[in-house]
């Protein structure tokens, strides 16, 4: 798309997308959101992300500057000991498309005493989520996962609490909803490149079942490869960073678009009952003249959607998205493999 549709005036949406960020407090969350942050404007997909709140702006900049020089004797960010909510516009060069927030939760919230506050914030937040993110650290699976080992890297990458939690947004979220693995620190395992998926996979059996109805994308990043063996002077690259951002988008867009189609066929259907013998059709005129402008509206906003900014960005994400294979990172729909259909991405 080489060029950026008109952005109407009523967007980003009121009601942003949610995401919710899971990991042991030394998977490298903080690091991996600034790769995200700022490695987005790396990229050739045009895509970018920016702070709403001028504060993380400057401190998620700042931070990052750190990282890129060698000398700083504080480089790396200490690990996360406060919940934080960060608000994110997604942006397509510099026109916004979407304000999602991204909820960044201290490691051992997952498994504190409930009663504990920031417990229950989290909790609730859990309940409102539009997309779940689990971060797992490379340095956990540098060997492969057996039965002999499984509990203990579950326990050590919080898997375990994990699965607890995604049976909770299972319960609160009927159809099919976005989970992002990302296996931080891939500078330690890479060499594993084929046995880590399964190994993944293995952790986290519920998400691959057949009919599960979970989307999930399996995605490695690092900050850089040499990382691990040089974490003094190694120069930053954020390898992957961007993809699980880019599948949060596509996913958050595409529900949209088909809560918009159910809408219309909800009003259908109800038009047809309204309509099915005279005696309804004469005690409902008002009503269903009412559902008939309804519809009217929405296929006018239909027709306008499938040439809109919002269509045509869905198309691109997925088009990216799919290149996304050639990096290790993969998209399963309800346990099965699969690449975006791109001439019908919804």
């Amino acid at each position: 798309m080489s060029e950026n549709p008109q952005i109407e005036q009523n967007q980003p949406s009121a009601q942003p997308m949610k995401i919710t960020m899971l990991a042991d407090s030394t998977a490298g969350k903080t690091c991996y959101i600034l790769g995200m942050y700022c490695g987005m404007w790396m990229q050739d997909h045009g895509f970018s992300i920016c702070s709403i709140d001028d504060n993380d702006d400057k401190e998620l900049n700042n931070n990052w500057a750190r990282l890129l020089n060698e000398k700083a004797p504080d480089r790396f960010p200490a690990p996360t000991s406060q919940n934080k909510v960060y608000e994110f516009q997604f942006l397509s060069g510099h026109n916004p498309i979407t304000e999602f927030e991204w909820i960044d939760y201290r490691g051992d919230v997952l498994q504190d005493n409930p009663n504990q506050q920031d417990v229950q914030e989290f909790n609730q937040h859990l309940q409102a989520a539009s997309c779940l993110f689990l971060c797992l650290s490379g340095e956990h699976f540098q060997e492969p996962v057996t039965a002999k080992n499984k509990a203990t890297i579950m326990y050590k990458t919080k898997a375990l609490y994990m699965n607890q939690y995604l049976n909770k947004v299972k319960r609160y979220n009927k159809g099919l909803f976005p989970v992002i693995i990302t296996l931080s620190k891939y500078d330690y395992c890479y060499k594993r490149k084929e046995a880590l998926i399964e190994d993944i996979k293995s952790i986290f059996p519920g998400l691959f079942q057949p009919n599960s109805n979970w989307i999930v994308l399996i995605c490695p990043v690092t900050l850089s490869f040499k990382l691990a063996e040089d974490p003094d002077t190694t120069e930053i690259t954020a390898y992957n960073c961007h993809y699980p951002l880019i599948f949060a988008q596509y996913c958050s867009l595409r529900k949209q678009m088909i809560e918009s189609y159910n809408s219309m066929e909800r009003l259908e259907e109800e038009l047809e009952e309204l309509k099915s013998n005279l005696f309804k059709q004469l005690i409902n005129l008002r009503k269903i003249k009412r559902i008939e402008k309804q519809l009217e509206n929405l296929e006018d906003e239909d027709k306008k959607r499938t040439k809109s900014y919002k269509y045509m960005y869905i198309k691109k994400l997925a088009e990216y998205l799919n290149q996304a294979h050639e990096s290790n990172a993969d998209i399963y729909v309800n346990g099965e493999r699969r690449l975006i259909n791109i001439d019908n991405p919804l």
